[in-house]
């Protein structure tokens, strides 16, 4: 390859494209509105506000405090709002279905993703004729939309989809090793104990389950390099390098110190960015790296 494009979400916000984390959150809030209740009083305990997620990466960073949720607080929770008569039939499974339901956010936060993407209509986006978009060139598409085959004409061979597409399947998340902390964060468990109640044991198997599948935040970008290992060392001839709305958010610069260690013969870098902090990172994490060698144009959209 001797031209390579990195895109990013920005590159969909610039065409129009409702792919930001507000969007999926007023998705989210459509859908079931306790999910974004109950995320964002997570987030609050790790002082996380909502103004703090303003990039799709910020998110993405976000996840890995989710192997940490306080699972006695969700089951103390679940077990203050449960029917307390005997003689009520609900007495007997509230315990677990409060469980359930005020534990749906750990992983329903990464499952509706796709089935978002997959509803984003397409219909008012139109072709920016003074980007430089080469339908020769090689892309890396960080995001899981196809608007540059709809709307560009890039061949699909052309596009890597480097955490997959909404077609097919997606990778989203972070890329801290979940496992230690999840068992550090799961109920431990008396199974000899005669006088227990069944019903919170059934409770805490629940929430214990539930945070165990919160291991589908794991990229394991380290894998999907390795898998792609053909493409990553092609990128030895790459010449010029083209940055489309990419924000550098800390989950992938794995992918970008990839490109940086065998990029030696790139010439030329041109960024497109949206914010100022993006533009900063750039800086930081690929200009600064290869300024030796390299002559930069920037634009601001």
């Amino acid at each position: 390859m001797k031209k390579l494009y990195i895109i990013g979400n920005g590159f969909d916000i610039h065409h129009g494209l409702k792919t930001q984390y507000r969007d999926y959150k007023n998705y989210l809030k459509q859908k079931d509105s306790q999910l974004v209740e109950d995320f964002d009083e997570f987030l609050d305990c790790f002082d996380i506000s909502k103004e703090d997620i303003q990039n799709w990466s910020d998110l993405e960073v976000y996840t890995q405090n989710i192997y940490c949720v306080d699972l006695y607080q969700i089951l103390d929770r679940s077990i203050d709002c449960s029917e307390t008569d005997m003689d009520r039939a609900s007495y007997w499974h509230d315990i677990q279905y409060n469980s359930e339901e005020y534990s749906k956010w750990i992983t329903d936060i990464g499952f509706n993703v796709k089935e978002w993407i997959q509803q984003i209509e397409y219909v008012s986006i139109t072709k920016d004729s003074e980007l430089p978009i080469d339908t020769t060139a090689t892309y890396i598409n960080f995001n899981y939309t196809e608007t540059l085959q709809s709307l560009y004409g890039i061949p699909d061979n052309n596009v890597f989809h480097i955490h997959g597409k909404a077609t097919n399947e997606i990778v989203f998340g972070n890329n801290c090793f979940p496992d230690d902390k999840i068992k550090s964060s799961i109920i431990k468990t008396d199974s000899n104990n005669e006088d227990s109640d069944w019903r919170i044991d059934e409770a805490v198997n629940i929430l214990n389950s539930r945070l165990k599948e919160s291991e589908i935040y794991y990229k394991k970008s380290d894998e999907i390099i390795l898998r792609n290992r053909r493409f990553f060392e092609s990128i030895v001839e790459c010449q010029e390098l083209v940055i489309m709305g990419f924000s550098f958010g800390s989950e992938d610069l794995c992918y970008i110190h990839k490109i940086i260690e065998k990029g030696f013969n790139i010439q030329k870098l041109t960024v497109f960015y949206r914010t100022k902090e993006d533009f900063r990172r750039f800086v930081k994490h690929l200009y600064m790296p290869l300024s030796e060698q390299v002559t930069v144009e920037s634009r601001l959209w």
